[in-house]
């Protein structure tokens, strides 16, 4: 067929039908398949170069591989050095990926972008900061920013020196109250029971009780520190789960 119609193949390889083919394998999901078929448009000179970058970056993020998103999001910044869009969504990559870091700008869309990075290292105040536009996107920004704030940071040194003061203090101080009765419990049952044995003069069942009451203690204090980071984890991806849904439409896309 492409002898007899060489016109047809020509406009199947042409700069237009590429990126339909591209857009087309991106409402399909296809995002890893997608991002390269924008990249061949952009090396074939299509002339729709920024949605083209923009794209093939996202596809790659939606690929799951951030980090090769963010070094496209560098080449891209070559063609456009001073570009908004561009600037911030190679901040957003590099806050994804755990590369890069936040860029200075005047441009209210990077300093968005700058003020999610800050949200992604749980540094609220300075996420605050960079919100100086008032922007719709600014302002759902602020709320989720104000939400985290409410919730309040759980600090495992505090969680720990709660348990070791009282057992179970510190997991109830992380918001689980259940795990800090049950830890209080066993401390003070295995506690008494060495106390009773000794009384007794049973030394060998009291140094038996005295062990499982330390291993008991030590392993609350231990526990109590990790239910505190596991509190920040938990309310950190929900908020930053919740930003990355709505990041996209900031660009424009899907």
């Amino acid at each position: 067929m492409l002898l007899v119609f060489p016109s047809l193949g020509l406009n199947m390889f042409s700069p237009k039908n590429i990126l339909n083919f591209a857009d087309f394998l991106y409402e399909q999901k296809d995002y890893l398949r997608a991002s390269g078929e924008y990249l061949r448009y952009l090396y074939g000179g299509g002339k729709k170069r920024k949605y083209a970058w923009k794209m093939a970056i996202w596809s790659l993020y939606k690929a799951n591989e951030a980090q090769k998103a963010w070094q496209l999001s560098q080449r891209a910044l070559q063609e456009f050095p001073h570009d908004c869009e561009i600037g911030a969504m190679a901040v957003l990559m590099g806050a994804l990926s755990g590369e890069g870091k936040p860029e200075p700008s005047q441009c209210g869309l990077i300093q968005q972008a700058n003020a999610f990075f800050w949200v992604r290292q749980g540094r609220w105040l300075e996420a605050e900061k960079e919100l100086k536009t008032s922007s719709p996107f600014s302002f759902f920004l602020k709320k989720e920013i104000e939400k985290r704030k409410k919730l309040g940071w759980k600090s495992p040194w505090k969680a720990a020196f709660l348990s070791a003061i009282l057992p179970g203090s510190g997991k109830i101080y992380a918001g689980r109250w259940k795990e800090g009765v049950y830890s209080l419990f066993l401390v003070g049952v295995s506690g008494w029971q060495a106390w009773r044995k000794f009384r007794q003069g049973k030394k060998g069942w009291g140094y038996f009780y005295a062990g499982m009451s330390l291993f008991f203690y030590v392993g609350n204090i231990y526990g109590s520190a990790v239910a505190a980071k596991i509190y920040n984890r938990v309310w950190d991806m929900q908020i930053n789960r919740e930003i990355i849904i709505a990041f996209p439409m900031v660009f424009g896309i899907r």
